[in-house]
């Protein structure tokens, strides 16, 4: 039995998944479902699909939604050529990377654009309101700029000089708003270069049959739709593209206002002598998390790179408590008795203003550089990677980045430039523009979000296949809630502190409650997704045990408990799961990671930098409206 793909040529995903099965002569069966006359919604389709989206996958028994999961399993089940998804560690990443970057950013504003243009105005009988286009409009822009200066750079594709998944999934949600007379390639040549080569490595034919209903669809007019269909569609994208806190949340790093996200520093020049941090201890208990090595009763003399500084407690550094927020110091093991590139950590919190020594980013000679890691705990996708770092015993130095305090403007993580208190040894080569944590570090190399940083790390370091399965419907599953997760969960989960916490922090203005309610009821809705087509009767999300989707999904569902939302109470299935997921996790290391969370009303106490006041100030202030 062939491979059945449920598909609407009018959806950018459905398009992605065609051209790419198409391209690799995969056999199957085009099961037409079209979206416009509500075939998603019918209860045939539901048995293929439950989430009632295109593009769906039967594969004998098996279904498959998510059509980032969708490709990967094809990729994996067919042996497509290793381009399209690299063996490649760091290839790899880089693919995953953007297919977990695109999902709030290329797909979210390029569909907004679309709907404004074209579909607003077929269902309304009137043009969209000129200020809400040229709001998605900017945000298009924005996007485009980083996804050429961050993502593209000066390859001829997203991960290098072959074409990947990553290029495919982006070219589609591009071409949406050219449909609705939006030329996004005009003006930027590197863009419509970049496009000539996905057009050529595809097949212009194949391009052109994949993206011929879309350029159609203009001409479509509101009486060739079904009566009981209108309404229904128009309520959809008036709520879809209203103006409402989600156009700020659902990023990396607690929120998609970029300035939160850049990593505290100043720069150090190259052979820099260690920096000297200041930080305002007791508005916040912290501690760096990374694992001590030193040995007791040794005696340690202090390393060559900190010679122009006295050290703490004279030469005894054996259970010294660094002073400073999470910031662990790479050890040269030449004078220091511990292993080459462990680190040890602070364990204390002084209530006082202190200062930290923090060696240079490269390692002391003969040191084998350790993986870094740019966490702020106060983010869920920091503490998923946190959490699965500490549970699989992976040797990594935490770099803290704290989001609210201090000089957190203009800077962003070693490798595209220097976050204080590193001082790079040498060129580094461009790495990632998206201000955001976390960030991974593995020498020369750099990577950001979160969900590619744990596929990484679960790959290089071989963590218990139960993480990410090596079967490939297990696999399948986890993807398929990875990519659900984005625009669902993770999209809705922050809002609740945002608004009890954030935006009165910033603006000095309470929200009124019936938005907190709002906020609580679209949750809601996806809580109850979450357990009737993810979780089912299932201990774990995927199944038996848990995996990477059970520890990114309960990261993002503890912010809203730490403002006062319990969103467990009531959902007997749902809390006995997270009992299950803190067990597999430990439940000290579970409280570790949650503890900044859990106490978030300390925010209230610190001192917001006024340049980021002035920055986000307004951008949160448009929520009040």
């Amino acid at each position: 039995m062939v491979v059945e793909l449920y598909l609407d040529l009018l959806s950018q995903p459905c398009r992605s998944v065609f051209i790419f099965a198409k391209k690799n002569n995969i056999p199957f069966e085009f099961r037409h479902v079209a979206l416009i006359q509500g075939q998603n919604r019918t209860k045939e389709f539901g048995k293929v699909n439950l989430l009632g989206k295109v593009p769906a996958l039967k594969d004998g028994e098996f279904t498959l939604a998510e059509s980032i999961a969708i490709l990967l399993y094809l990729a994996r089940k067919f042996k497509t050529p290793d381009h399209w998804y690299p063996s490649d560690l760091q290839k790899r990443a880089r693919v995953d990377e953007y297919l977990s970057w695109q999902h709030m950013t290329t797909r979210m504003y390029g569909t907004k654009v679309y709907l404004a243009k074209a579909l607003l105005p077929l269902f309304l009988g009137h043009p969209a309101p000129p200020e809400k286009l040229e709001e998605f409009l900017e945000s298009l822009k924005e996007t485009l700029k980083l996804f050429e200066e961050k993502f593209l750079q000066d390859r001829p594709f997203i991960a290098g000089t072959e074409i990947s998944l990553a290029d495919l999934v982006a070219i589609v949600e591009i071409m949406q708003p050219v449909s609705a007379g939006y030329d996004v390639f005009e003006g930027r040549p590197k863009l419509a270069a970049w496009r000539s080569r996905v057009e050529e490595a595809v097949g212009k034919d194949l391009f052109a049959e994949a993206h011929r209903e879309l350029f159609k669809a203009k001409d479509v007019t509101e009486d060739q739709l079904p009566p009981e269909m209108r309404e229904q569609i128009k309520q959809h994208l008036l709520k879809y593209v209203k103006y409402d806190v989600g156009k700020y949340l659902g990023k990396e790093a607690l929120g998609s206002a970029k300035v939160l996200s850049q990593v505290c520093g100043r720069s150090g020049g190259k052979g820099s002598a260690p920096s000297l941090l200041t930080a305002t201890a007791g508005s916040a208990s912290r501690t760096c998390f990374a694992s001590c090595t030193f040995p007791e009763k040794k005696k340690a003399k202090v390393p060559a790179c900190w010679s122009q500084y006295p050290a703490p407690q004279g030469e005894h550094l054996a259970g010294w408590q660094a002073p400073a927020f999470c910031y662990s110091l790479a050890l040269c093991p030449a004078a220091v008795p511990v292993l080459p590139g462990r680190v040890f950590c602070q364990r204390q919190t002084t209530q006082r203003k202190i200062s930290a020594l923090c060696c240079s980013a490269s390692p002391c000679p003969g040191t084998t550089m350790v993986l870094e890691l740019y966490l702020d705990l106060l983010s869920q996708p920091c503490r998923a990677v946190y959490l699965f770092a500490k549970k699989n015993n992976i040797p990594f130095e935490f770099r803290a980045v704290e989001l609210f305090k201090d000089s957190i403007l203009g800077t962003k993580v070693q490798g595209a430039s220097n976050p204080e208190g590193a001082t790079p040894s040498g060129p580094l080569p461009k790495a990632t523009a998206v201000k955001k944590v976390p960030v991974l570090r593995d020498e020369a190399f750099v990577l950001s979000e979160g969900t590619a940083i744990l596929l990484y790390l679960s790959r290089k370091y071989n963590t218990p296949d139960h993480w990410y399965p090596s079967d490939i419907q297990k696999q399948a599953k986890v993807d398929e809630y990875l990519s659900w997760h984005q625009a669902n969960i993770r999209a809705n989960a922050p809002k609740a502190m945002w608004i009890k916490v954030l935006i009165p922090l910033f603006t000095g203005q309470p929200l009124p409650p019936e938005k907190l309610q709002e906020v609580m009821e679209g949750l809601a809705a996806c809580l109850t997704q979450l357990e009737e087509l993810f979780l089912q009767d299932k201990p774990f999300l995927v199944g038996s045990e848990v995996s990477l989707a059970d520890l990114v999904a309960i990261v993002e569902l503890m912010q809203p408990v730490g403002v006062g939302c319990d969103i467990f109470e009531g959902r007997p299935r749902l809390a006995k799961w997270r009992d299950r997921v803190e067990e597999a996790v430990g439940k000290e290391l579970f409280l570790q990671a949650h503890q900044l969370i859990l106490n978030i009303k300390q925010l209230s106490t610190i001192q917001i930098d006024p340049r980021l006041k002035e920055q986000l100030g307004p951008v949160l202030l448009k929520i009040l409206k």
